[in-house]
């Protein structure tokens, strides 16, 4: 979430912002899209061009990973899996079936995922694309059993630093929340950062202090205090 000024006003005695929630930002996918919470018009976007995308799919094909792919804010997949359930609870969208033509794609892929359950094969996964692609490629772990894949260069941290710096916000003023390695640029770029008690320790570390867990409503107990609500 990204507040511009015009979305917000600045409190008394404090440099953090109130907020109009109808022209705040979302940032999805580490960063690679950014759009308005309410009217979900795109404000930026930047992905894996489909060429890029092409090979990957037919890299993962050939090992029979199990992958799903992000076009704008639509989630596709060749053909439904079982698998697919583990992130359709993540969304309100349902996603698209394209059969062979989902290893085709015409248009830039905003993300991709592998699902992999068990934690040493998603780790040889992420080293055999790693391996693979190189510096053409991101990737990040951002929850148990997901391996993300973003054009190399895309992260939260940056996608927040293009914001700030049209909006002339600057890095002190913003208060960042996080729970898994894809929060880690973000985390450190913010003057303020914070993790949530049940965060993943690469996290915590990243993060200024650690708060309440998400079943203590950590995130907003530290919202409020910083708004001094």
């Amino acid at each position: 979430m990204f507040l511009p000024p015009g979305a917000c006003s600045v409190l008394p005695g404090s440099n953090f912002c109130h907020c109009n929630w109808e022209t705040s930002l979302w940032c999805c996918y580490t960063g690679a899209w950014t759009a308005r919470l309410e009217s979900q018009q795109v404000i930026s976007q930047d992905g894996i061009s489909p060429e890029l995308a092409g090979e990957i799919l037919a890299f993962v094909r050939d090992r029979e990973w199990k992958v799903q792919t992000f076009i704008n804010d639509y989630a596709y997949m060749a053909q439904p899996d079982p698998l697919e359930q583990e992130y359709s609870q993540y969304r309100i969208r349902k996603t698209i079936y394209t059969g062979e033509d989902f290893y085709h794609p015409a248009e830039t892929v905003t993300r991709m995922i592998i699902v992999e359950k068990n934690l040493q094969k998603r780790d040889n996964i992420r080293k055999f694309l790693e391996d693979r692609f190189q510096d053409r490629i991101s990737i990040v772990y951002p929850e148990r059993i997901f391996i993300d894949i973003h054009k190399a260069g895309v992260s939260k941290a940056n996608a927040i630093g293009v914001l700030a710096a049209r909006w002339g916000i600057r890095s002190e003023q913003i208060a960042a929340f996080g729970n898994t390695e894809n929060d880690i640029s973000m985390l450190r770029y913010a003057g303020h950062s914070f993790a949530v008690a049940n965060a993943e320790p690469v996290a915590k570390e990243a993060a200024d202090k650690t708060i309440g867990s998400n079943n203590e409503d950590g995130v907003a107990h530290a919202i409020a205090t910083i708004l001094k609500l």
